[in-house]
């Protein structure tokens, strides 16, 4: 395994009860493992196969951390200061659930639900900055080498929020990364994907009564924008990574709302105007290949600039 730049490093013993509690007993190469450390967890539907990878959902703990449906593997941020500092670095904490048997130093005693050392991201919460994780994650597929652990990818949003006279929005971007369990190391790989990936957004359209009248009440200009990103059908399992397709919807209230014009300017609004606009250049699909000369996701063509709906 040689994709992380930010690495945790485990004993034996609890690294192999790690990899049990994502996918069942691992064999060190030096003997066969005939008692495992920890009773075997079977993966509710979080486990790719030998030939293709798999969209889990991660579910939400108590704790607000988001684990793969069987328990196994738990991931969570570090907490935000409660006495409001601002810029302050994010940690991914990564833990065995409730699966007994992780070991954090030499000799420890198993710590059920114990984390390893947080690993570091180059993320950031600020005034108007928030990091949250991705509530799925991609099981990519197995290896027929034991010792080759298990890799998904994850994601990590950040939204930035701004407010106007009368308004304000917010918009987040989906950051991809390659998460790697083996016997000897926990490793989080570097940024390979950075898309759009939802913003609301809210601009004040009434400065007076006839401003009112003429809207009929619609006195504010909304834009919306969302993204969705699932498996492709049609993956070669060449690919060191799965291709991924990317969709997005952008939609305008009323109608006639184009962000940087005058709304001021524009004819009265007609009963018919009181309805969402679906913006067709910014609603779109495109497949994402891994690059391996780039060490990054890449669409199969470009997409459009839809920064007046994506940016605050």
């Amino acid at each position: 395994m040689a994709i992380g730049v930010a690495v945790a490093v485990l004993t034996l013993g609890s690294a192999l009860a790690l990899v049990q509690a994502a996918t069942g007993p691992v064999a060190p190469a030096t003997a066969p493992v005939t008692t495992p450390v920890t009773a075997p967890v079977t993966p509710s539907g979080a486990v790719a196969t030998a030939n293709a990878p798999l969209l889990v959902a991660l579910v939400a703990r108590g704790d607000g951390a988001l684990c793969l449906p069987d328990g196994g593997l738990c991931f969570a941020l570090n907490d935000v200061a409660a006495d409001g500092s601002v810029d302050i670095p994010r940690t991914l904490v990564v833990s065995a659930g409730a699966t007994p048997g992780l070991t954090l130093s030499a000799g420890g005693p198993p710590d059920p639900g114990a984390a390893l050392e947080p690993i570091a991201l180059p993320y950031r919460t600020g005034e108007r900055e928030t990091v949250h994780l991705w509530a799925s994650a991609i099981a990519l597929p197995t290896s027929d080498d034991p010792m080759a652990g298990r890799e998904w990818l994850i994601g990590i949003i950040t939204a930035t929020s701004a407010m106007y006279s009368g308004g304000g929005g917010e918009g987040s971007r989906l950051h991809l990364h390659r998460f790697a369990i083996a016997p000897h190391a926990v490793a989080l790989g570097p940024e390979i994907l950075n898309l759009p990936w939802a913003s609301s957004l809210m601009i004040r359209a009434c400065f007076g009564e006839n401003d009112a009248q003429r809207r009929r009440g619609a006195c504010h200009d909304e834009y919306n924008f969302g993204g969705t990103l699932v498996i492709a059908p049609d993956n070669d399992r060449a690919d060191d990574l799965p291709q991924l397709l990317y969709r997005t919807q952008a939609t305008a209230y009323p109608q006639t709302a184009r962000r940087g014009e005058d709304s001021s300017a524009a004819p009265p609004l007609t009963p018919a105007d009181l309805s969402h606009w679906r913006d067709p250049e910014c609603s779109y699909t495109r497949t994402l290949r891994y690059n391996a000369a780039t060490l990054r996701y890449e669409m199969d063509r470009a997409g459009p600039d839809c920064a007046l709906y994506t940016e605050p």
